[in-house]
């Protein structure tokens, strides 16, 4: 695991395991995370990361998975255009049981 995914992996687990706290059963606990593709990085890899966190977190084994939905980037939307940069973004939601 590089530096920088386990940097990702602690940030997102602070930011998750303090919001989780605050919903209510039946609440949907929505992210939205993308994928840089430069450097060869695969696709879903933060999205893969995130859900990890949520199957191995005690705090946040109170949500159950309810989707996952997949979102391209045209370039037009995009700050680089000619930039490889971010092209699809990876939507859980999760929902507290």
């Amino acid at each position: 695991m590089r530096d920088s995914d386990v940097a990702f992996t602690v940030l997102m687990r602070a930011m998750c395991v303090r919001l989780a706290l605050g919903f209510e059963y039946g609440s949907p606990f929505i992210l939205v995370v993308g994928d840089a593709t430069r450097g060869g990085g695969h696709i879903g890899h933060v999205a893969t990361f995130t859900q990890n966190l949520f199957d191995t977190e005690a705090v946040l084994d109170a949500f159950r998975l309810d989707g996952i939905y997949y979102n391209t980037i045209p370039d037009i939307r995009r700050s680089c255009r000619e930039c490889g940069g971010m092209k699809l973004e990876t939507v859980l939601v999760y929902r507290k049981r």
